[in-house]
């Protein structure tokens, strides 16, 4: 191998060096600068989580979550995305079981959605562990301060819910 070919090989080795500096910068910089810390939720989202358990008497009442309590922010032409996800444990037990979550909003339970979870003493033995969600979109709510809880109630066997997050977010 000659003087030219180590030439040619270092030219090589310096564009290659310069297009992939070149590419770093325009992604990194040019093409798309991150705005925001994707750590830290911006302005219109709203979070709450709940690692304490949530015990669910065996009455058939109505209950409120205080820790999942969210008060949000619409302005004018946003719409709202809420969506609860906890996970519950129905202890074992002689009889049959269930729970029950809705959202509350502005101190209204609402009928929909709602999600209802059971176990049935014959099929599961030893309790049974399943995941609660909820989700719910609204475009009509007037603009404001507002505010989100989740309602929960159970029956025949107590059982529990742990752990719990409420996530609420508007955009246009």
């Amino acid at each position: 191998m000659g003087k030219g070919s180590g030439t040619v090989i270092a030219l090589i080795a310096l564009f290659i060096s310069l297009g992939l500096g070149g590419y770093i910068v325009y992604d990194k910089v040019i093409a798309s600068p991150e705005t925001n810390n994707p750590i830290t939720p911006t302005s219109n989202q709203y979070f709450k989580t709940n690692y304490g358990y949530t015990y669910v008497p065996t009455v058939d009442t109505w209950f409120t979550i205080p820790e999942l309590f969210i008060e949000f922010n619409i302005t004018q032409g946003e719409s709202v995305c809420f969506f609860y996800l906890g996970q519950t444990h129905l202890v074992e037990a002689a009889g049959d079981t269930y729970l029950e979550f809705r959202l509350v909003i502005n101190g209204i339970r609402m009928n929909n959605p709602k999600c209802r979870i059971g176990r049935y003493s014959t099929v599961t033995p030893g309790g049974l562990v399943v995941d609660a969600s909820l989700q719910h979109f609204n475009s009509t709510m007037i603009p404001g301060t507002h505010n989100v809880t989740i309602a929960f109630r159970g029956g025949y066997t107590t059982n529990y819910i742990y752990p719990q997050s409420l996530l609420v977010q508007t955009f246009k």
